[in-house]
């Protein structure tokens, strides 16, 4: 997921470094109608279970695109370096 391009694939290989994000209006981050179209493009309202890695400007544009019994956002609530922590944990 990316506040420029929406939702990507896996192996979507970002051609630039940017900054744009959805804490700034100003950045022009994508809108909530293009997550939903490629949502439905990717047939990702087809899944069960929508999990959230990110922060929680992340987990708002995802619950403005699917339904809250769905989403899954382990991080929710915590600060950028605890979520690291946690995933270096859970890597190792």
């Amino acid at each position: 997921m990316s506040a420029k391009y929406g939702f990507v694939d896996p192996d979507f290989i970002i051609p630039e470094n940017y900054n744009v994000t959805f804490k700034d209006p100003k950045t022009n981050p994508v809108k909530v109608e293009l997550f939903r179209k490629q949502a439905e493009e990717m047939r990702l309202n087809e899944y069960d279970k929508i999990v959230v890695l990110g922060g929680k400007e992340y987990i708002n544009v995802v619950a403005k695109v699917f339904p809250a019994s769905k989403l899954i956002a382990p991080f929710k609530g915590l600060p950028l370096g605890k979520m690291m922590q946690t995933i270096k944990k859970a890597i190792s």
